[in-house]
């Protein structure tokens, strides 16, 4: 079942017993004093590696659900599709270099997070930190085939197409003033101040591939 501890904000440990075998997405969404999760061993399908604080498929090798005091163990392929949704205590997280995909919404809602690193072996993302209001940095390590954050912009670029398909509050000052343009030039308005814009396939040579909310 989906959401199934839905903003259970006293909620401080979980354990998953080895009977376990389905586990639906976002199930610790808004769960914010949570700090401790651990799969009990003989479960067939899911773990808890390394004293992670987290829920692993253990056949995929995909993070599923995360605590604020989760830590990715270097044995990740994929984190999961809304698998730190909603988690607003959640304040850094280390991706490390085995993950090669963040999926659908991964750390949305994350309201505590202000940096991400994604490395180099990231070859999909997919709308992965919605909704983060207090993320102002965004680095791509070098190396990274697919994506990458030059000049400092602090947004993530989709290279061979030349999309910025992630930027956040401290995007790049010269991106950030034609974005201000653009939108007073197609809505009428300015968004400015403490305004974040959500910047998703935004071609920098095609003006008309551009959406946003504030």
């Amino acid at each position: 079942m989906d959401a199934a501890f839905w903003e259970c904000r006293g909620l401080t440990s979980v354990t998953i017993p080895s009977s376990i075998t389905t586990i639906g997405n976002e199930i610790f969404f808004g769960c914010d004093s949570l700090t401790s999760i651990h799969v009990e061993s003989g479960n067939t399908v899911y773990d808890s590696r390394n004293g992670c604080n987290a829920i692993i498929e253990t056949s995929t090798n995909t993070l599923i659900a995360g605590c604020k005091n989760t830590m990715i163990p270097n044995t990740i392929a994929i984190i999961g599709r809304r698998a730190f949704c909603g988690c607003i205590s959640l304040t850094l997280i280390a991706i490390p270099n085995s993950v090669i995909s963040i999926e659908y919404e991964a750390f949305a809602y994350c309201d505590g997070l202000t940096s991400i690193t994604i490395p180099s072996s990231v070859t999909s993302i997919d709308n992965s930190f919605r909704g983060c209001r207090d993320l102002a940095s965004i680095v791509v390590e070098a190396g990274n085939t697919v994506y990458d954050s030059r000049n400092g912009c602090n947004a993530i670029i989709e290279t061979a197409t030349n999309r910025l398909i992630a930027g956040y509050r401290d995007c790049h000052k010269q991106a950030y003033c034609w974005l201000q343009e653009y939108c007073y030039s197609q809505h009428g308005n300015y968004h400015r101040g403490n305004s974040i814009l959500w910047l998703q396939r935004l071609d920098v040579n095609n003006h008309s591939q551009f959406s946003y909310r504030h």
